[in-house]
Formats: structure tokens, C-alpha cells, sequence
């Protein structure tokens, strides 16, 4: 019962936290969060599967609660950044095949000569 409860407020945190971001009166913030930008995309749904509240939820726990996959969260915030600035995503889509050529992935070796991809990376970490 008091797990439950537990959930059951974390989840209400997180929906409160949902709508605040929604709210249209809401003052407009300097920098965007990682909140604000998971919003951005369940409004504009780009994918072919609905984005729902659930999903925006699940991933700010993957983020927020310790002892999830750093890494990987790194690499979704990343590629969610990247789906929304597409611009971005093809300067590091052309650095990354113009240095790995046909050898089809990225080695140790390889990444001194992605400055633009490690760019990214960075700024991912740091807003996130």
C-alpha cells in the first residue's frame, strides 16, 4: 500500500509537471528544459507512434531517478535534440559518414576527428 501511494504521488508530481509546462500563461523561460522539449514533441507527435504523457513520464524518471543508464539517456537527449533542430542532425550526419567513409561505424580511433558530434554530445550533457 505505501509503494503504491508512492507511485501514485510521483506521478501526480510528474503530471503537475506536465501541465505546468503546457499552461499557455506560463512566462517564457531563457533556455528550454528537457522537460520543455519532450512537451514540444508530444505536441508536434512526429513519430508514427502516438507520444503520450506515459512516455514523456517514463523518460524524465530515466533521467531524474539514479541508477538508470546514463549513457544511454545521454544518447536519447542527444537524438531528441537532434530531431528537433534537423539542421544539426545533418551536420553531424555528414561529419560523422565523412570521416568513417564505408567502414559503416564509428571506432575509438575516429572521434578526434568528429569535433561537431562531440559538440553535440556535450551540449546534450550539459543541458541535460
Amino acid at each position: 500500500a505505501r509503494l503504491k501511494k508512492a507511485f501514485k504521488e510521483l506521478d501526480t508530481y510528474l503530471q503537475e509537471l506536465l501541465d505546468e509546462t503546457l499552461d499557455p500563461n506560463r512566462p517564457k523561460q531563457e533556455t528550454e528544459s528537457f522537460i520543455d522539449l519532450l512537451m514540444q514533441i508530444y505536441k508536434d507527435q512526429p513519430f508514427s507512434i502516438k507520444f503520450t504523457h506515459e512516455n514523456v513520464k517514463a523518460m524524465i524518471l530515466d533521467i531524474v531517478v539514479p541508477g538508470t543508464d546514463t549513457a544511454a539517456a545521454v544518447v536519447v537527449w542527444a537524438m531528441t535534440y537532434l530531431i528537433k533542430y534537423p539542421e544539426a542532425m545533418k551536420k553531424a550526419q555528414d561529419e560523422v559518414r565523412s570521416v568513417i567513409g564505408d567502414k559503416g561505424y564509428v571506432s575509438e580511433e575516429d572521434i578526434p576527428n568528429l569535433p561537431y558530434l562531440k559538440a553535440v554530445i556535450k551540449e546534450s550533457l550539459r543541458l541535460e
